[in-house]
């Protein structure tokens, strides 16, 4: 569940090896070319990472209110099961909105940011365990991929939803929207020789990942992932690739049960570090340290957002851009990043509500 400071609840975090294999030799060659800011120096693309949120960063909404219904669809249930789910979570969402103002009300700025952001996360943490003993996802983890893509209709940049053929009307899927840009940005990095809205072409593929504390890694895959490798087997005119995208995330079993493997904001600076780490040691023979983009949208980010290399904070009123800048950060406007000299250096958050301006600060790196 998210406000604007982030979602009410957390979720597991689920590794997926990268694989460009079908990417920089399945391209037809062409002239390539980069556009690059004159202070700022290449960087391998072996050794780039963008990593980015789920919930209100990739997605038009927090998609946790949903999760109740798409376990009672999953489930098979009646109408009255349904109610009955979505009142107990009414009754936990608004019990975590009181104690996430509370806590909010009360962090102090001469506290640690850590410590100060862990606390936030508390009634995240609390609610999540009433949750996983109310019963109200019962069902949802028992579903796959393919099950899932047949309970949701997903809005992309393409304008026409994106799910399977099922039983269920269209009308009564769950709908998930996608921001605009963000199909066409993800699948682009994965891409090598791919344009940006610029016309910048990178010469390698990037890494990519999304890390959510979502309750639901097959929603994420589903709504998410498939959307991205069906757009980036388009642009290769490919019908199948064995590239896939790192998900950590939490995640639940089919009793309902959550496991959180990321409680919050601390947890999630912990796997940027442990990402920069793992990418430095399978690519020591590689000149340059591991860069990382991370793209959030809440407090539950901010942490991650100033541990990458380069933080950018999805919207212009958030919860992140008011406690960073509580704290002293600098946030500034993506679309203003040239004036900043090597707007790549460490120690400015950027902000933006446009995916695709975020593209065209990607192609320049």
């Amino acid at each position: 569940m998210q406000t604007n400071a982030r979602p009410l609840f957390t979720i597991p975090a689920i590794i997926i090896t990268l694989s460009h294999s079908c990417s920089a030799w399945l391209c037809t060659p062409r002239e390539r070319r980069r556009v690059e800011h004159p202070t700022m120096s290449a960087i391998s693309n072996k050794n780039k990472w963008l990593v980015v949120d789920y919930d209100g960063t990739v997605t038009e909404n927090d998609t946790t209110p949903l999760l109740p219904r798409l376990a009672s669809l999953a489930s098979g249930r009646s109408s009255e099961d349904l109610r009955r789910r979505l009142s107990q979570f009414k009754e936990l969402e608004d019990e975590y909105l009181a104690l996430y103002s509370e806590a909010k009300n009360s962090l102090d700025e001469t506290e640690d940011l850590h410590c100060a952001l862990d606390g936030l996360d508390h009634p995240s943490t609390a609610v999540t365990r009433k949750v996983s003993q109310s019963g109200v996802l019962e069902g949802l983890g028992g579903v796959n991929v393919s099950e899932m893509s047949k309970l949701i209709s997903v809005e992309g940049t393409s304008g026409d939803p994106v799910g399977e053929a099922s039983a269920i009307q269209d009308e009564d899927k769950v709908s998930i929207s996608l921001r605009d840009g963000v199909e066409h940005t993800l699948a682009r990095i994965l891409v090598a020789g791919s344009s940006g809205d610029d016309g910048a072409t990178m010469t390698e593929a990037w890494n990519l990942g999304v890390l959510s504390i979502n309750w639901s890694r097959t929603l994420i895959e589903a709504s998410l992932v498939q959307p991205v490798l069906r757009k980036r087997r388009a642009l290769l005119d490919i019908d199948s690739c064995d590239t896939e995208i790192a998900i950590w995330s939490n995640d639940v079993d089919e009793d309902g049960s959550v496991t959180l493997n990321y409680e919050g904001s601390v947890a999630k600076k912990e796997q940027i570090k442990r990402i920069r780490n793992r990418t430095h040691e399978e690519n020591s023979n590689i000149d340059g340290e591991p860069f990382i983009v991370y793209v959030g949208d809440s407090s539950t980010d901010l942490l991650a957002l100033i541990e990458a290399d380069l933080g950018i904070i999805m919207g212009h009123k958030t919860s992140a851009i008011s406690i960073a800048r509580r704290w002293g950060y600098r946030v500034d406007p993506l679309a203003d990043r040239h004036k900043a000299g090597d707007w790549t250096t460490k120690g400015i958050l950027w902000t933006t509500n446009d995916w695709h301006e975020i593209d065209k600060a990607l192609a320049e790196l």
